[in-house]
């Protein structure tokens, strides 16, 4: 959603997608779990839905997650796409 609402600017990798919607479930003695819905997560691009199992594409890509954690790294890169 954040995506494509255009007001955000994504770093990362590919998210893992998944298109169904999640309900939780609560059993008697509190065991708490979600499971997959019958509800799908889509998307309008020209007049077409599409489901979002395909994953959201970052507008810049990080590749090595260990610049993700690190602040400096990571300060620099998104410096450098000004």
């Amino acid at each position: 959603m954040l995506k494509e609402s255009g007001a955000v600017t994504m770093l990362g990798q590919t998210s893992g997608g998944g298109a169904c919607s999640t309900y939780p479930i609560t059993l008697a003695d509190g065991t708490f779990y979600q499971v997959s819905g019958y509800r799908m997560l889509s998307t309008c691009k020209n007049g077409i839905f599409y489901d979002i199992d395909r994953g959201v594409e970052p507008d810049y890509r990080l590749s090595d997650f260990s610049e993700f954690y690190s602040r400096d790294s990571l300060t620099t890169y998104i410096d450098s796409l000004h």
